[in-house]
């Protein structure tokens, strides 16, 4: 009811929503007839606990309500068939890097021991679906077969403490480094010569594209909208999920190939289809094409309108 009443104080010309919680928030609304249009995000899902995995369940029951439903790859598309025509696939955009700035924490932990090149990184939250087990197990198989290398693993979250274990176990101490959270992250990406997304599941990666912006080559489970804007180009190696074995055999191909003009000319083309002046555009065509099919069912829309449309078309 609070939210509903800062609604009614802006009168907004339509309300977008990210997350579970605003999309309950946003259908309780809808239900009480509150007019104004809804575009509702979804962003994926995280296997964290049942709570987090019932959360999400809910959420995709719900956004079936919104006036428009945006996503991050066809693959999730597809859960929302149901839909039709209101669902929208918008990718994330490979944003340019930070500048540089003074030497960090960051700095420090990723460079304060020597390590072994080649040096493998893998970069995101430590849960379930971003298949960090698998990756060491892929470590461990490269460590027998007697492929010198390093790791850095940056993030944070529900699995660390199992993963270091499972990195004892495994014998792989001497090897990973785990940093935890990590505030600058291109003090990662400056250190590593290959970047591993073990991901059982996920919708667009901004991982994969920080690192294609920063043109460093890619290893990446074929998940969520990876293969669709990789393809068949070598803008990164994929494999299928779930297989330690498979992602081993990448690895080691890729750390033995070396890079390559074409694979680095193909992660550039990734860059360039997925930039964020054509990410805000994709978005105001999704709010131009709700508005105006609200003014068709005569439903007054407020002054946003007339702006979003007088905007230039580049």
């Amino acid at each position: 009811m609070q939210v509903g009443r800062v609604l009614r104080g802006w009168q907004p010309s339509l309300v977008q929503t990210h997350g579970y919680k605003a999309t309950a928030v946003a259908y309780l609304l809808r239900r009480l007839r509150y007019p104004w249009p809804w575009i509702g995000f979804f962003h994926g899902v995280t296997t964290a606990n049942l709570k987090a995995r019932c959360y999400h369940w809910v959420d995709r029951r719900l956004l079936g309500r919104a006036d428009r439903v945006v996503v991050m790859s066809l693959a999730e598309a597809s859960a929302f068939r149901h839909c039709g025509n209101r669902v929208h696939t918008i990718y994330n955009a490979a944003l340019a890097p930070p500048p540089p700035g003074s030497p960090s924490e960051d700095d420090r932990r990723t460079g304060g021991r020597r390590l072994r090149r080649p040096i493998v990184g893998v970069v995101g939250r430590l849960s379930p679906e971003k298949g960090v087990d698998l990756f060491l197990d892929a470590c461990a198989r490269l460590a027998r077969g007697g492929l010198p290398f390093s790791v850095l693993v940056a993030g944070d979250g529900t699995e660390r403490a199992r993963l270091e274990d499972r990195c004892r176990r495994l014998g792989l101490e001497p090897r990973i480094r785990f940093l935890g959270q990590v505030d600058h992250v291109d003090t990662v990406y400056r250190q590593l010569d290959l970047l591993v997304l073990p991901s059982r599941s996920e919708g667009l990666p901004n991982t994969l594209l920080e690192a294609l912006r920063r043109d460093l080559p890619v290893v990446a489970t074929a998940v969520g909208a990876v293969p669709e804007i990789v393809g068949a180009s070598p803008a990164a190696h994929l494999v299928q999920p779930g297989s330690a074995p498979a992602l081993a055999d990448a690895m080691a191909r890729a750390l033995a190939q070396g890079d390559s003009p074409e694979a680095a000319a193909a992660r550039q083309d990734v860059v360039s289809r997925l930039s964020l002046e054509r990410r805000v555009e994709a978005h105001l065509d999704v709010y131009r094409d709700l508005l105006e099919e609200w003014r068709g069912r005569g439903i007054p829309t407020s002054g946003v309108t007339t702006a979003c449309a007088g905007l230039p078309a580049r």
